[in-house]
């Protein structure tokens, strides 16, 4: 079976301030799974909306390691490494 992480990054706010924090310039994320495997996922606006978000998927069993998201030119933007 396989479940998914979906997080909403931000709505349209300067990056620092409001919903999301740093993660609204967001333009990429990784998710690192416990034993080293990666997954990447592009962060879109969701149709109707000022809000980005990306979605990845996890099977039954995995354990997320870290999230991460990157702005265009690669930069980190943030880690997210508590995961239960």
């Amino acid at each position: 079976m396989i479940e998914a992480i979906v997080a909403i990054t931000a709505g349209a706010t300067a990056a620092g301030a409001g919903p999301g924090g740093r993660a609204a310039g967001a333009n990429g994320a990784r998710l690192t799974l416990d034993g080293g495997p990666v997954r990447t996922a592009q962060v879109v606006t969701l149709p109707g909306t000022s809000y980005r978000a990306f979605a990845l998927p996890v099977s039954e069993g995995e354990t997320i390691a870290s999230v991460d998201t990157f702005d265009g030119q690669g930069n980190r933007l943030t880690h997210e490494a508590y995961w239960d």
